[in-house]
């Protein structure tokens, strides 16, 4: 599987795109990035797949985190549940 780390500005666009074609945000991952690499932070994760509400609800709760987190020196990845029949 692979998954892009994005800027918070690109990862807000990609977290409208997945939703906007009917996919579902199941929850954000963010990194720091160091000179060793990429840098998982307990504090920039979140997981919206246990709660019940809509892909819209979803996307803006991704959203507001990405924001809110966005600082320089992190990327984040966006987790998305597509849709069974792919159209």
């Amino acid at each position: 599987m692979f998954a892009d780390r994005l800027i918070a500005g690109d990862a807000i666009k990609r977290i409208k795109s997945v939703t906007q074609n009917g996919d579902r945000v199941l929850g954000v991952d963010g990194f720091r990035v160091t000179h060793e690499g990429f840098v998982a932070v307990l504090d920039l994760i979140i997981d919206l797949s246990a709660k019940t509400i809509s892909r819209e609800r979803a996307a803006a709760e991704a959203i507001e985190f990405v924001v809110s987190r966005g600082a320089n020196g992190v990327v984040f990845e966006a987790v998305v549940e597509h849709r069974a029949n792919g159209g």
